[in-house]
């Protein structure tokens, strides 16, 4: 640990990496809108960085953890790039009630959006959070989509617990097959939150490019906006942003600088959303239950009815039926008759992380570490509470939770 005492100038910003930790020795400092008081402490986490923006001459305190870093910088840098997002959001007659944001991947996404959710709440208004990003969800774990009404200013979105949270089961929006089922859970969230709240945000995945594209166009289709928010791409990737105005009007897109300073590295971004199923296993323990007597859901579709048949048990839903196969051994999903026929084998099953529910709703997580010939399956989870429902993936993890695996898909 690395502790020094910095003295800034009203010119500069501090921007801080995570893990670290950071005290206002004297003078006046906020981070996204939020003024800290004298001795006030801000915990940085782990590959989040925050920028200390300086009100007046201060003196501040920082301790770095490992591989924590810090720069002091000066100019257009911090909050003030967003100075034209916060004057067409506040400073318009009407104010837009659905806003989205849209962006590559570490342009600053949830950092905006943590701002705007300041700067709300200190105006007195009614404000929630959809977070659609499957892939590094702040409010929930990989493979969800989330929703809060926030009460309380916050630095992180990860610093809030959701409302309500719909289990997609995947990390990318890149499989089409799952597109609708994202689009349709989206819109329900947005829906239900945007009807209560005064300012609905909607933070999205980095998906911008080839199909991503597409992608975006039917979401912004389906939520209907009434702003839209273009975080700028490294290397200029306009095209988004073309179509947008052209499916749009400009009066409803507009452009918006991406953060600056300590991009995260690939590995970086895997251990940030790795740490989020850690947050959610934490303190797990093993349950035995059988496969039998519970409802299972795959990509939307639910399987309640049990049959044994000679390759296995079989769950049959109203759109067809899953199979968990006892002679397959090859850790993939077999997918069979469009859609109509999924096929799993026992060791595809095997550490995949999944959500159990009751009547439809999630009420956690866990790992599924065993599944025996007669389909007693041994589960890793924290949670206490009955279910009657597990929510499948094509997530697996490793018994050390430290790496992630998505589980092939083959058709036929």
């Amino acid at each position: 640990m690395l502790t020094q005492l910095i003295d800034l100038m009203k010119s500069e910003i501090l921007l801080v990496k995570g893990p670290a930790s950071v005290k206002v020795k004297s003078g006046e400092v906020s981070v996204l809108g939020l003024p800290l008081k004298i001795n006030q402490v801000v915990v940085v986490r782990k590959n989040k960085v925050l920028p200390f923006e300086l009100i007046n001459d201060s003196s501040i305190i920082i301790t770095l953890g490992e591989n924590g870093d810090y720069s002091v910088e000066q100019g257009n840098v911090g909050t003030k790039i967003w100075d034209s997002v916060v004057n067409r959001v506040f400073m318009n007659k009407t104010l837009p009630r659905k806003v989205i944001l849209i962006g590559e991947t570490d342009s600053g996404k949830s950092t905006l959006a943590t701002y705007l959710i300041n700067l709300a709440l200190s105006k007195g208004l009614r404000v929630g959070i959809v977070d659609g990003d499957v892939g590094q969800n702040d409010l929930g774990p990989p493979g969800s989509v989330c929703a809060k009404i926030v009460e309380k200013p916050i630095f992180d979105l990860r610093d809030l617990s959701a409302d309500r949270l719909n289990f997609i089961g995947v990390t990318s929006p890149r499989y089409k097959m799952v597109e609708n089922i994202l689009m349709n859970s989206l819109s329900d969230l947005v829906n239900d939150i945007s009807r209560v709240v005064d300012l609905c945000i909607i933070n999205t995945d980095g998906y911008v490019s080839e199909g991503g594209i597409e992608y975006k166009l039917n979401l912004v289709n389906n939520l209907k906006p009434d702003l839209i928010i273009y975080l700028k791409s490294i290397e200029g990737g306009f095209e988004l942003y073309k179509r947008l105005i052209e499916y749009l009007s400009l009066d409803k897109v507009m452009v918006a600088e991406r953060s600056k300073k300590f991009v995260k590295s690939r590995s970086e971004r895997i251990e940030r959303r790795v740490s989020q199923y850690h947050k959610f296993l934490r303190d797990s323990k093993r349950i035995k239950i059988n496969l039998n007597s519970l409802k299972l859901n795959f990509l939307g579709n639910i399987y309640s009815e049990n049959q044994i048949i000679s390759e296995g048990l079989m769950k049959i839903g109203s759109n067809g039926s899953l199979i968990i196969n006892q002679s397959m051994s090859e850790n993939v999903i077999k997918i069979q008759d469009n859609y109509k026929i999924v096929l799993m084998s026992r060791a595809s099953l095997q550490g995949m992380f999944i959500a159990l529910g009751i009547k439809d709703c999630v009420k956690g997580f866990g790992i599924i570490q065993r599944v025996f010939p007669n389909f007693d399956t041994n589960i890793l989870t924290p949670i206490e509470d009955e279910f009657d429902l597990i929510f499948l993936s094509l997530i697996n993890l490793a018994p050390n939770l430290r790496e992630e695996y998505i589980i092939p898909i083959v058709f036929s």
